[in-house]
């Protein structure tokens, strides 16, 4: 298919698996961007393997069993791939319903020439700031703070807040780094009938 994952870096990839069990097979797509994976299968079964322990309880704690699966992205930066600018995958609103997202190792990452994910923590709520006001990152106040990361092993997990500043960082070395990023966000409407919800994944 035609053009980059990303128009800004061709060098870290995004492939988009489907959030519902089927897939259509009319689907056509015109650009890699619009590719999507079925997610039946490998991926559905990762999924229920790692929601039935201490992860799906804690989604579950804080989102409702509910939740509807609302992303799912395998990410591979490879190597030689720059790092992102600092971000934030949502902006913090009252009203909004809380998203969270898993990234999930599928091999080691242990040496932050990787590009490991770099995270700015007690940056996801109002009361992380001065004035109790949710701020998105600036160069500015990013360089007040000191970014993280985290060594990880082939089926390790970090949880994060949609409003959390992070960034992949830089990958220097000679291996690819891939991870599986699976996001829930809370019921605030209607039941879908054609998207996964956390249940699924903890009871099926």
């Amino acid at each position: 298919l035609p053009g980059p994952m990303s128009a800004a870096n061709e060098m870290r990839h995004f492939v988009q698996f489907s959030t519902s069990r089927e897939l259509s097979p009319k689907q056509h797509f015109s650009h890699r961007s619009q590719f999507v994976l079925p997610i039946a299968g490998t991926c559905e079964a990762v999924l229920k393997t790692v929601l039935s322990g201490t992860c799906g309880t804690i989604l579950s704690n804080i989102l409702g069993d509910d939740a509807e699966l609302c992303g799912l992205l395998s990410i591979t930066s490879r190597p030689g791939c720059p790092a992102q600018s600092m971000h934030s995958d949502g902006m913090w609103s009252e009203s909004s319903p809380r998203l969270i997202t898993m990234f999930l190792a599928v091999h080691n990452i242990l040496d932050e020439a990787q590009g490991p994910t770099l995270f700015i923590t007690q940056t996801h709520r109002p009361d992380c700031f001065a004035g109790e006001r949710w701020l998105p990152p600036t160069d500015e106040l990013v360089s007040q703070r000191d970014p993280i990361w985290f060594k990880l092993k082939a089926g390790d997990i970090v949880l994060m807040d949609q409003t959390t500043w992070h960034c992949g960082g830089a990958n220097t070395s000679d291996q690819m780094r891939t991870l599986l990023s699976f996001s829930f966000v809370a019921r605030s409407g209607p039941m879908s009938n054609d998207k996964l919800r956390l249940g699924d994944f903890r009871n099926g």
